[in-house]
């Protein structure tokens, strides 16, 4: 059995006490930076850590780190590929990255 390889969001936090991921430009930093392009053509599961203490997930953020991920692989290879560990509080706005990237392939302009 393969062993889940991790993306731990505690990295790409500004400071560490950052409560908040936000920013465009810090998703496409963090999707270069996780290698995501390289991760969405590998078979081994990817492990999203999301730091218990997180209160916001910008949709700005997360679709600038994954949705390229979520266009490619479609919503139900990309929830099987990229399992998320969060607080329950979070997974509407998953939910709502992963509907908002699969709406258009342009979910925000450039």
């Amino acid at each position: 059995m393969q062993i889940a390889q991790i993306i731990d969001l505690n990295d790409a936090r500004t400071t560490p006490a950052a409560k908040v991921f936000a920013g465009r430009e810090r998703g496409r930093y963090w999707r270069t930076k996780f290698k995501l392009d390289e991760l969405d053509n590998g078979t081994v599961p990817i492990r999203v850590l999301v730091p218990e203490d997180i209160l916001s997930l910008n949709i700005s953020f997360f679709l600038n780190l994954f949705g390229d991920s979520i266009r490619k692989l479609g919503r139900e290879r990309f929830r099987a590929h990229y399992i998320f560990e969060n607080d329950p509080i979070l997974t509407p706005v998953i939910d709502q990255g992963i509907d908002q990237a699969l709406k258009s392939s342009s979910a925000l302009p450039a």
